[in-house]
C-alpha cells in the first residue's frame, strides 16, 4: 500500500464514488442495514444476490464491501478513472486466485461508507466467511467505535441526518490507538483539531489513506506505542478505544490487551492479573496529557474477582484530584464472555471446526480461573481535569449510548454540579430551571369514574433518569428559574395537605438525580 495515497489516485476514487452515489444511504438501500445503522457484512451469499445487477454501485459494494473477486473489465468499469493498473500498483487492489468463482481482481481493503464518511480498513470477513488474520490486522468501523464517538461527540454531532456539523473550534483531539481513523476523522469533521497515534504502522498508514478520501487533510497520524508520540502535548479530548479483551492471547494488535508491548510487567513476577491492567495504565497515564477541563473517554473491559470488589478497584483508576465517571453496559460470565470473542474471531478461520473452538475455549477458561476471574464487565470510562474531585460509576443499558442518549459533558456537569451541594437545604434554596427535552411520563389508575396519578417517570434526551411519586414529580416540574425549590415546596405542601418536611425530602431526592444527570440547571 505504499503507493495508494497517490494523489490522482485518491481523486479518482472520490470521483468514482460520488458519480455512484457510493454513499451510506444508498449502500443501505442496496445492501440492508444492521442495527445502529451499519452495513450489514454478515450474509455473504445474500448480499451476492442483492447486487447481482452490475450497477456501478453494485459493483463497488461487491469489490469492497462484499470483498468479492471481479472480471478486470467490471472492476474498471466501476472504478473509472481509476484503472484496475493504477489499483494494483497502489497495493488497493491484487489479482485474485481462479477457482470454482471465477478470477481477476478483488480489493486489499474493504471501503465502507458511514453516515458522511468512506473508511477503508482491512477486511474482516469476505464472502465465504474467511477471516483475514494477521497481526497487523485494521479494523473498520465497528459498534463499539460508533458507540464510543456518540457517548464522547455526542454534543458535537447532529442527530437528525447522522451526519456532523461544524460548531466552532473544539480544541485539540487525540485519538489514541486510531485504528482505522474513525474517531480522528469524525472529530474533524466536527471542527476539532486532530492527532491520531497507533502502534500498528499499517493503521497509521490506512488512517492517513482515509483522511486524504474523506477530504480531511489536516487530521495528522502518527506511529508509535500509547502517549509517546505526544509527549509534552496536551489535550482537550482523548478517544480510546483500545484493545481491551481480557484473554490468554496476544495474537491480535487491535484486539487483545496483552498484544500491547510494556504493560504486562507492571504488577511484578507472579503477581495476580486482572486482565485488564492495559485500560488502567491508559487511566493512569492520560492526565498528564490533559488541559484544563480535557476529558479522556475510553471504552474499556474489566474483571470481577472474589476477592477483590471490582467497584473498589475501579475506583482507584481515577487519579487524585480528578472528576471520574465509570459506566458499566453489561456484565458476562467467563464462559459467555470466552465463547462469544472466540466465535467472533475465529468462527470463519479455513478449518475452523468444533474441537478447536472447544480447544481455545478451554484454554481461556484455564486462565480465568488461574487468576481467581469469575465475571467481566463491559464499559466506559470518562476522567476530566476539573473540580470538584469525584469518582462515580453507575449502569446504564448499552442500548442508550448507542442510541446516543447519554449527553457525558451534561452528565459530567451535573455530576460535580450536585457534588458541590453540601447538603438538601442548599439544593432547595437554589433556583432551577428544567432543560428543554425533558419529559413527564406517568402510571394512571382509575379512580372514581376518572383516572389518578400514581407514579411518574423523568425522562431527558429519551433516557429514563428519574421516577417517583406524581405529586412529588408535579412540585419538581414547576421550576422556571423564577422561584426556589423552597418556595415550591411551601406552595405544593399546603395544597397536598402533606407535612413540608416531608415534601422538601422527596423533591430534593428527584431534584438531586436531575441535576446529576443534567436535566436541572441553575437560574
Amino acid at each position: 500500500m505504499a503507493a495508494v495515497f497517490d494523489g490522482e489516485l485518491v481523486a479518482g476514487l472520490r470521483e468514482a464514488f460520488a458519480r455512484s452515489g457510493y454513499g451510506h444511504a444508498r449502500v443501505r438501500e442496496v445492501l440492508g442495514a444492521a442495527a445502529g445503522g451499519l452495513v450489514d457484512l454478515t450474509s455473504g451469499p445474500l448480499s451476492h444476490w442483492k447486487t447481482r445487477g452490475g450497477s456501478q454501485i453494485e459493483s463497488l459494494a461487491r469489490l469492497f464491501i462484499i470483498g468479492a473477486a471481479m472480471p478486470v473489465e467490471s472492476a474498471a468499469e466501476a472504478l473509472a478513472p481509476v484503472t484496475v493498473e493504477m489499483g494494483i500498483d497502489a497495493g488497493l487492489l491484487r489479482e485474485a486466485a481462479a477457482d470454482g468463482c471465477g478470477g481477476g481482481v478483488e480489493a486489499v481493503l474493504a471501503i465502507v461508507p458511514f453516515e458522511d464518511l468512506v473508511l477503508g480498513a482491512d477486511f474482516s470477513r469476505r464472502s465465504m466467511g474467511e477471516i483475514a488474520q494477521h497481526a497487523g490486522h485494521v479494523m473498520g468501523m465497528g459498534r463499539s467505535s460508533v458507540a464510543l464517538g456518540r457517548l464522547a461527540l455526542g454534543e458535537w454531532l447532529t442527530a437528525a441526518d447522522g451526519g456532523a456539523r461544524r460548531s466552532g473550534d473544539h480544541g485539540r483531539t487525540l485519538d489514541l490507538g486510531c485504528g482505522c481513523g474513525y474517531l480522528g476523522l469524525r472529530a474533524a469533521r466536527a471542527g476539532a483539531s486532530v492527532v491520531g497515534v497507533d502502534l500498528n504502522p499499517r493503521a497509521v498508514e490506512i488512517s492517513r489513506f482515509n483522511a486524504l478520501l474523506n477530504g480531511i487533510p489536516d487530521a495528522e497520524f502518527r506511529i508509535g506505542s500509547l502517549f509517546e508520540p505526544v509527549r509534552g502535548e496536551r489535550f482537550d479530548l482523548i478517544l480510546s478505544n483500545p484493545p481491551f479483551v481480557i484473554s490468554p492471547e496476544s495474537e491480535s494488535i487491535y484486539r487483545d490487551a496483552g498484544a500491547t508491548p510494556g504493560f504486562a510487567s507492571d504488577t511484578g513476577g507472579g503477581a495476580r492479573r486482572f486482565g485488564d491492567e492495559f485500560c488502567r495504565r491508559l487511566a493512569a497515564e492520560a492526565p498528564d496529557h490533559l488541559s484544563d477541563g480535557g476529558m479522556l473517554v475510553m471504552l474499556l473491559n474489566w474483571s470481577h474477582t472474589r476477592d477483590n470488589p471490582w467497584r473498589e478497584r475501579l475506583a482507584g483508576w481515577v487519579p487524585a484530584g480528578m472528576q471520574g465517571w465509570l459506566i458499566r453496559t453489561d456484565t458476562q460470565s467467563i464462559g459467555e464472555y470466552a465463547s462469544m470473542w472466540i466465535r467472533h474471531t475465529f468462527s470463519g478461520e479455513p478449518g475452523w471446526c468444533a474441537e478447536r473452538f472447544f480447544e481455545r475455549f478451554d484454554a481461556w477458561i484455564r486462565y480465568y480461573q488461574s487468576q481467581g476471574i469469575e465475571e467481566i464487565s463491559y464499559g466506559a470510562l470518562a476522567i476530566r481535569r476539573g473540580s470538584p474531585a469525584f469518582t462515580m460509576i453507575d449502569d446504564i443499558d448499552s442500548a442508550a449510548i448507542d442510541r446516543g442518549l447519554v449527553p457525558l459533558r451534561a452528565c459530567m456537569d451535573g455530576r460535580a454540579l450536585e457534588r458541590s451541594l453540601p447538603d438538601d437545604r442548599a439544593l432547595l434554596e437554589r433556583r432551577w430551571a428544567l432543560e428543554p427535552d425533558v419529559r413527564v411520563a406517568q402510571l394512571l389508575s382509575p379512580d372514581s369514574g376518572g383516572w389518578r396519578a400514581e407514579r411518574s417517570r423523568i425522562i431527558c434526551g429519551g433516557r429514563e433518569i428519574a421516577e417517583g411519586a406524581a405529586s412529588v414529580v408535579d412540585v419538581v416540574m414547576r421550576a422556571s428559574g423564577n422561584q426556589s425549590l423552597v418556595r415550591l415546596v411551601e406552595d405544593a405542601a399546603g395544597m397536598l395537605g402533606v407535612p413540608r418536611e416531608r415534601l422538601a425530602s422527596d423533591v430534593a431526592g428527584i431534584a438531586r438525580a436531575m441535576v446529576r444527570e443534567g436535566a436541572l440547571r441553575p437560574r
